[in-house]
Order: C-alpha cells, then sequence, then structure tokens
C-alpha cells in the first residue's frame, strides 16, 4: 500500500470515528463556465467586475476578493449593503450541480456534520441529493456575527422530514 492510499484510510478511519470533521473551502467548488472549470469564487468575482465594469487584469489566483476590493476602491465602502445584495443576485444567477467533490464528501455516510468557509448553499445540496434524493432535508446552520436573534431560532430548528 502507497503511502497516499495510506493517508486515505487514516483520513476515512478518523471520519468513521466522528473524530474528523471535513471543512470545505471555496478551492473545493469548482464550476462550469462553458468550456472552462472555474472556481465558484473567481466566477462571482469576474460577474461582479463585469457589471461595473471593475478595471481588473485577472491571474490565475485572483476571485471574489479581489472583485470586492477594486469595487471598494471605485466606489467606496459606503456601499457595503449594496454589495451584499448584488452578490447575492449574481450567485442566484449561478445555475449548477454540486460539483463531483462534495458529492463525495457527502457519500460518506458515517460523518454527519460538514463545515463550509463558503456562503453559497452548495454543501447543502450535495448532501440533499447523495443521501435524499434531492428532497431539502439537510439541516443547515450558518454564522454570521450580524445574524439576528429570529434568524439564530430558525436556524435551531430541525429540517420537516
Amino acid at each position: 500500500m502507497s503511502a497516499n492510499e495510506e493517508f486515505w484510510d487514516d483520513v476515512l478511519g478518523h471520519l468513521k470515528q466522528r473524530v474528523l470533521v471535513p471543512i470545505v473551502g471555496p478551492r473545493l467548488l469548482t464550476i462550469p463556465d462553458g468550456s472552462r472549470t472555474v472556481t465558484l469564487s473567481r466566477l462571482l468575482g469576474e460577474r461582479l467586475a463585469h457589471r461595473y465594469d471593475l478595471p481588473i487584469q485577472w491571474t490565475d489566483q485572483m476571485d471574489l476578493n479581489d472583485a470586492v476590493r477594486a469595487y471598494y476602491s471605485a466606489r467606496g465602502r459606503g456601499e457595503s449593503e449594496r454589495l451584499y445584495r448584488v452578490v447575492n443576485d449574481i450567485l442566484s444567477e449561478v445555475k449548477t450541480d454540486p460539483p463531483v467533490s462534495l458529492k463525495q464528501i457527502a457519500a460518506i455516510i458515517d460523518q454527519q456534520l460538514f463545515i463550509s468557509t463558503t456562503f453559497d448553499s452548495l454543501m447543502t445540496q450535495a448532501v440533499n441529493t447523495v443521501r435524499f434524493n434531492g428532497e431539502p432535508l439537510t439541516r443547515e446552520i450558518w454564522f454570521s456575527p450580524n445574524q439576528s436573534t429570529a434568524e439564530q431560532q430558525k436556524n435551531a430548528r430541525l429540517p420537516d422530514r
């Protein structure tokens, strides 16, 4: 058995014992866009830059963060509320299935908790697709320092089954 196979055996064993929690970040969220595959963060950044004609010279590692910085440079930080809405609108326009990578993680049946550092719902969609035939039964809890008490209470409820 190779060192790589041993590593993955160890990871799967730790997941089965529930001593390891998968954390999904933006680099794992690759989606198709025409003839290319890009991270969701890159696609959102490009669309934001296009919408506001932001002067960005894109390199391979650039993403939504770079477009947000350019937006603030052009319009100032007083536009933060508008920016949240616009990015959310752009995200809602992106129609994509969860990436294979997320579906593979969701298929680890011994795992009951997943953490995502992204603001999309692709991990939730992957779990619903793999485990519940697309039915929205995954309990999704999100954190925001500005989250209202009502939202916290809503998040604490179990989904209807």
